[in-house]
């Protein structure tokens, strides 16, 4: 169950010298998005119109042919202002497909295929920018810090003085922080905590019978009492989110 209500609004800037085709670009963008991801978009003729905005766009769907410099040069400030931006070009011609290589891009479509071809450039975009916000876990491992994404994790087990972090490949990381500890660098609602000694991922919960949480892999998640109706209000609000 993906949710990327957590990740805040996604940015998005479109820029084509043509209104036309800049209103038919917007309507693929929101028809494409709009129903997992809450999206600010930007859209002008004018590139210097665009920079004026004073957005840290994220996702840029760009005309190659631009009236005051050629999209591939703009391309380039974004990305040396913003280099997580992910770009996508847009263009009449087919002749721009090898010049489009100077700069770092997810695509370039043709505007008589933008129907067919706009929209997997657009999710795969979204995608990546979600799996950069997305909140970690960060733990120290023999001397080295390793960040952990919250998505991976099952759930988080102290037992004696180590909390064992289970994750969603089967691999077990252990740290020596208390789970207290670990929870407080975090403000996700994905992890609940559930029991003294447990924490539990909510993405991966399949239902709640009892006192226990049941995982995806048919794991038990024990709820203590004192914890009880805390779990159960998380979970309730994460199904009502995410369904």
């Amino acid at each position: 169950m993906p949710n990327f209500s957590g990740m805040g609004k996604l940015k998005i800037a479109i820029c084509d010298d043509n209104p036309l085709m800049l209103e038919k670009l917007r309507m693929v963008v929101e028809q494409t998005l709009s129903e997992q991801w809450d999206l600010e978009i930007a859209w002008d003729t004018s590139s210097h119109g665009l920079l004026e905005k004073k957005s840290e766009f994220q996702i840029v769907v760009l005309d190659i042919q631009l009236p005051e410099e050629n999209g591939i040069a703009f391309a380039k400030k974004l990305i040396a202002h913003n280099p997580d931006c992910r770009i996508i070009f847009v263009s009449g011609f087919l002749r721009y497909v090898s010049d489009v290589y100077d700069v770092p891009h997810l695509g370039m479509v043709l505007k008589d295929q933008l129907q067919e071809q706009l929209p997997k450039f657009l999710l795969r975009a979204a995608e990546e920018v979600s799996a950069l916000s997305e909140q970690t876990l960060t733990v120290s491992l023999k001397g080295e810090m390793q960040r952990l994404h919250i998505s991976n994790i099952y759930f988080l087990e102290r037992k004696g003085h180590i909390t064992h972090i289970r994750l969603k490949s089967g691999q077990q990381v252990q740290s020596r922080e208390k789970l207290d500890t670990l929870l407080a660098q975090v403000s996700s609602r994905d992890l609940c905590r559930c029991h003294i000694s447990y924490a539990v991922n909510l993405r991966w919960v399949e239902s709640m019978q009892g006192r226990d949480f049941i995982l995806a892999g048919g794991e038990s998640i024990p709820i203590s009492r004192a914890n009880m109706q805390a779990a159960k209000t998380a979970f309730f609000r994460y199904l009502r989110e995410t369904t």
